[in-house]
């Protein structure tokens, strides 16, 4: 497949168009003597790497990285968000998982080709173009990727790649440093030290310039000149032929080659950190804990970006057992493993499948000493995980009984999502807290809220929540919330519930509630206290005026306390009940008469006679 090209690209440096090159009283782009570094010249579209590969698995990496190249070149040509850009990185992501259902894909990389088990499946001669010659140049001499390896790195080892490829210069690392900083998991790569000049890749020369012209510029300028025979084995030495060796085995070398793997990176880190400390302590050494921050501050952040937990806890254990070389100091770099921003990364580490907090965190939050239940709170507030609000609300948890006030605080002053994982939180500890704090929140109007005050209302019994609770909680502007309060002061079953009820029901604005909610209070009234159910609401059924029957279910009724009354009769037992339902039934209006047959039905249904 051929890249395309678009000579309009919007990019700094991006080839002219071909009527323009035309017009124009310079060199063409063709490397031999062009205006612009050969770097950022479009490719010709007939140029690419050979199709290689005897097998279907060399064949298969073949194509994995020649898609890769392409993908690497392209954003040389076009803008980010340009249609060619998604072509070129769907085609690599398809090559490389077809090269790794083969198995890891183990790469040696030569100057200008790359082997795979023994066989070239890379070759590019030209050393501007040679993905090959960048990754050697810098040091890179063997690259393996684990058929495990994720979409997310292989997207950023493309990005190294293509930093290094389209020769941005702005003090950037090579290759090996850039993919240590990595911190990949399923990419191994093995590296010697690389040769890298300041400006490699410039050609600071003047094409027109005499060759006299062209000394006198090289003499006042800085380069580096390579030699022909560079990093490659040396000539025998006459003094060395006598000496003896034997070439190591696969076996042998495997060891070597795992100490320079940058999977081992993050164990070397903590080891180094470990054998700095024992200097501090030792009384003959100058160095002192004040000498190793700066250290403590980048294997920190290194470790972070990777979600290397375990190697976290392993740095703040060491740090934790030295505390008494300078405790100040100690304290300062443990609380950086611990703030906002470390949480927050740290818990994006953790897999969005896990049900339980890990207990590297937790071991992790004893060692260090803090306020951790505000730090998790200021999580909570930027956070939008999902997964890492469950984990943070696991761990708030664990401070609830003994912080309620400072909860209680923060569930005033928050946004609603927060207030609503902050209830979670406390309700999941300790039940009796947890209603304590939803009768606080309980008149919140956010619908977040208001779903966690009923899901801890769901959690309890009637009898833990208490009847003076539940009235109080009348008050709640969610529907849901007040129908489970409804069930429970049935559930209660203590007639003195009946006034804060029948008040809920008179209340002004009781013509505005849903009418689900209307049945339930009139079917609670009568079973809280039959007698004075009758009393309150037949004469609304059936009135006993001559005015009041011939205007019975008009315009002149509250429609809202006639359609209680009718569920209120119609739990209460005797033929006087259901005669004054069938009453109204015949002088109401459609909907109201609906509800007076349907009513009649459950009667039925439920056997009261």
């Amino acid at each position: 497949m051929t890249e395309p090209s678009d000579t309009t690209s919007p990019l700094a440096g991006a080839p002219p168009a071909p009527d323009e090159a035309a017009g124009r009283d310079e060199p063409p782009a063709d490397g031999t003597g062009a205006s612009r570094p050969p770097e950022e010249a479009a490719e010709p579209e007939e140029h690419e790497e050979p199709e290689l590969g005897s097998t279907p698995a060399s064949a298969a990496v073949n194509k994995a990285l020649r898609a890769m190249a392409r993908a690497a070149r392209s954003f040389l040509l076009y803008d980010p968000h340009n249609e060619a850009i998604r072509h070129f990185l769907a085609d690599y992501k398809a090559t490389m998982e077809r090269a790794l259902g083969h198995g890891p894909v183990e790469l040696d990389i030569r100057p200008f080709d790359m082997l795979y088990q023994g066989e070239v499946v890379y070759v590019e001669r030209d050393w501007e173009r040679s993905l090959a010659f960048r990754c050697y140049r810098d040091g890179v001499r063997r690259l393996v990727i684990a058929p495990s390896v994720t979409w997310d790195e292989l997207l950023r080892l493309l990005g190294i790649l293509s930093i290094r490829f389209t020769g941005v210069r702005q003090q950037e690392d090579d290759i090996v440093t850039l993919l240590w900083k990595a911190g990949f998991q399923h990419i191994e790569t093995i590296a010697v030290e690389g040769f890298v000049p300041d400006e490699e890749g410039e050609d600071s020369d003047d094409p027109g310039a005499s060759a006299e012209e062209t000394a006198a510029i090289r003499r006042t300028t800085s380069r580096i000149e390579v030699p022909s025979d560079w990093d490659l084995p040396c000539e025998p030495h006459p003094e060395l032929a006598a000496v003896q060796y034997r070439p190591l085995d696969e076996d042998e070398l495997e060891p070597l080659r795992a100490e320079l793997s940058s999977v081992a990176l993050p164990g070397l880190t903590v080891r180094l950190l470990r054998e700095m400390l024992a200097l501090a302590r030792d009384p003959a050494d100058p160095t002192t804990v004040a000498d190793i921050q700066y250290y403590v501050s980048e294997i920190r952040g290194f470790l972070l970006s990777e979600g290397q937990l375990a190697m976290l806890l392993e740095v703040v254990r060491e740090l934790a057992a030295n505390r008494d070389l300078g405790p100040t100091t100690i304290d300062g770099l443990l609380g950086q493993f611990t703030d906002a921003g470390a949480i927050q990364r740290i818990l994006h580490s953790v897999p969005s499948s896990a049900r339980e907090v890990p207990p590297e965190l937790v071991e992790l939050l004893e060692l260090v000493p803090g306020d951790h239940l505000a730090i998790l709170v200021e999580v909570l507030g930027v956070e939008r995980s999902q997964a890492s609000r469950r984990i943070a609300r696991q761990l708030i948890e664990r401070y609830v009984s003994t912080r309620m006030d400072y909860i209680e605080e923060q569930i005033a002053a928050a946004d609603p999502q927060v207030a609503a994982d902050l209830l979670r939180a406390v309700a999941s500890a300790s039940l009796d807290l947890g209603l304590r704090l939803a009768v606080r929140v309980v008149d919140n109007p956010e619908t977040d809220v208001q779903l966690q005050v009923k899901r801890v209302l769901e959690q309890a019994s009637a009898e833990q929540v208490g009847r003076e609770r539940l009235e109080t909680m009348l008050v709640a502007p969610f529907a849901d919330v007040r129908m489970r309060v409804i069930e429970m002061l049935v559930e209660l079953g203590d007639p003195a519930a009946f006034n804060a009820l029948h008040d809920h029901l008179e209340h002004p604005a009781a013509g505005r509630l849903e009418r689900d909610e209307i049945i339930a209070i009139g079917r609670a009234l009568a079973r809280l206290h039959p007698a004075r159910a009758w009393a309150a609401f037949h004469e609304v059924v059936q009135p006993s005026g001559f005015l009041e029957r011939v205007l019975a279910g008009g315009a002149t009724q509250k429609p809202h306390r006639q359609w209680a009354a009718v569920a209120a009769l119609g739990v209460l037992p005797g033929e006087k009940s259901e005669k004054a339902i069938r009453w109204l039934a015949k002088r109401a209006g459609e909907d109201l008469h609906q509800h007076c047959m349907r009513t009649l039905v459950l009667r039925r249904r439920e056997g009261i006679e």
